[in-house]
């Protein structure tokens, strides 16, 4: 599979924008442009196995659960995009064969989710996908600058409990 990397180009020149009131404004501006920007290249790269970006973190989380099920309420905690509508999405995952649903045995109340084998051999088809963008990543940019940047994000998630 073929994945269009765009042309390089500075933020200024992609969003014609030639002039930031300060390097902070400059850096908040960029990381929702290029968050947008990976969302739109996952979107591309997940839609041969028609998923959605969200479909597919759930089937990670499933699959970091090593067979072993997760209540609906825990998956929803430990999605990245918080929005999500979890039920809808195992839903689908379950029209799809790519996860089971069943009530657990202990807690009527609590809904268990576990992903099947066609959902691991999905995951197993998109990683190799995933092994190719991520090799031409680690090109691009080091393991400082990576571990740098890192940082920063960090420090931006914990702006964010104050909003």
């Amino acid at each position: 599979m073929f994945i269009h990397i765009f042309v390089l180009m500075s933020l200024e020149q992609s969003i014609s924008q030639s002039k930031f009131d300060s390097e902070q404004e400059k850096l908040m501006i960029n990381v929702i442009y290029s968050a947008n920007l990976l969302n739109l290249i996952t979107s591309r790269l997940f839609k041969p196995y028609d998923l959605s970006t969200q479909q597919y973190n759930v089937l990670r989380i499933l699959r970091g659960q090593k067979g072993e099920s997760i209540a609906l309420m825990d998956i929803k905690h430990r999605m990245l995009d918080k929005s999500s509508n979890v039920s809808r999405l195992v839903d689908k995952l379950i029209s799809k064969d790519l996860v089971n649903r069943s009530v657990s045995s202990k807690d009527r109340r609590r809904i268990e989710i576990v992903i099947t084998s066609r959902g691991l051999s999905v995951l197993n088809e998109i990683d190799v996908v995933l092994a190719d963008m991520n090799s031409k990543i680690k090109a691009i940019i080091s393991d400082d600058n990576a571990k740098q940047t890192n940082r920063i994000l960090d420090q931006l998630i914990e702006i964010a409990q104050y909003y």
